[in-house]
């Protein structure tokens, strides 16, 4: 059996850059959604992880995305908003099994105290959700959303190569 070098195709498939990442921004303030997508916009832009960057105003929107998506998201999940707050959507989430696993969600508050919130926290840790107080630096929200991907990351099955051939009828 003659064995062969890898060749520049197969090396650098070994280097492979990461998969795309789909953030989901859900904030009810225009000016955070506004600015959390220009970071991540400007991230692709350098050469790093590409993101695709969806947004919603409120709880209900982002109920129907997470629910639509095709492929898992990061989720950015302000706590505070009118209608569905970012807690109720937890919970809904807590309730549904395919969206707790198919989606890494970082919960954004500007709430003080919110450590005192016996209930939230319960449910932060059953579905292992990092909180981000607001207001945040930019490489902390950068730091949680790599986090993230990388929970994401290490769900997805693994890829595996199949050496034998399929017979054709």
């Amino acid at each position: 059996m003659n064995i062969e070098p890898p060749t520049e195709t197969t090396a650098a498939l070994g280097a492979a850059k990461p998969p795309p990442v789909t953030l989901l921004i859900v904030d009810d303030d225009d000016e955070i959604r506004e600015s959390i997508r220009l970071v991540f916009a400007d991230a692709a832009d350098t050469g790093s992880i590409p993101y695709t960057v969806l947004e919603a105003s409120n709880g209900d929107e982002a109920l129907t995305i997470l629910r639509e998506s095709v492929t898992p998201l990061v989720v950015l999940l302000d706590e505070r908003m009118p209608g569905r707050s970012g807690e109720d959507l937890l919970r809904e989430m807590l309730g549904d099994r395919r969206l707790r696993r198919r989606h890494a969600v970082i919960l954004m508050s500007a709430v003080p105290h919110l450590s005192r919130r016996l209930r939230l926290q319960r449910l932060l840790q059953a579905l292992s959700i990092e909180l981000l107080p607001k207001p945040f630096m930019l490489e902390d929200l950068e730091q949680a959303v790599d986090r993230a991907r990388q929970r994401l990351e290490s769900r997805r099955p693994a890829f595996s190569l199949s050496l034998s051939r399929r017979r054709r009828p």
